[in-house]
């Protein structure tokens, strides 16, 4: 099941960040994108059947952001704006697999999850407006 493609990283990457990263080969992309939809199913899959069904969508943007860090990782250091976002995902995958975020596959309604949130700049995972908002 692919979480995320290389679209989605070029929402969150600007193009000319990702071609200095990759130099023209779309595979070490496909790379660090397997390794990161690895890592979510891992852990999503210890509380969740797996695959998910409905996809809760936002699970696809936390691992575009595994694999901008990996792809990072694999060039050079990863920059500490990347280091947060990736902490903040794997702090919210923690939580998944404790059981403090939820993901709600309700028909595809909105509804917000538990009172559970990782701060990182203005984003939230968890709670109204959170990445994993609609999850419980």
């Amino acid at each position: 099941m692919a979480l995320c493609t290389i679209n989605d990283i070029r929402k969150i990457l600007p193009e000319k960040q990702l071609q200095l990263l990759i130099k023209g080969n779309e595979l070490l992309v496909t790379s660090a994108i397997d390794q990161a939809e690895s890592d979510v199913e891992a852990d999503v899959s210890l509380k969740y059947e797996w695959p998910l069904s409905p996809f809760p969508k936002k699970l696809g943007s936390m691992t575009a952001i595994l694999a901008v860090c990996n792809l990072y990782r694999s060039h050079s250091k990863i920059p500490d704006v990347w280091v947060k976002e990736r902490e903040y995902v794997r702090s919210t995958l923690k939580g998944i697999v404790r059981g403090t975020v939820t993901l709600a596959r309700d028909a595809g309604k909105e509804t917000p999850t538990s009172g559970f949130s990782v701060a990182s700049g203005k984003k939230r995972m968890a709670g109204a407006g959170g990445m994993l908002e609609g999850y419980q």
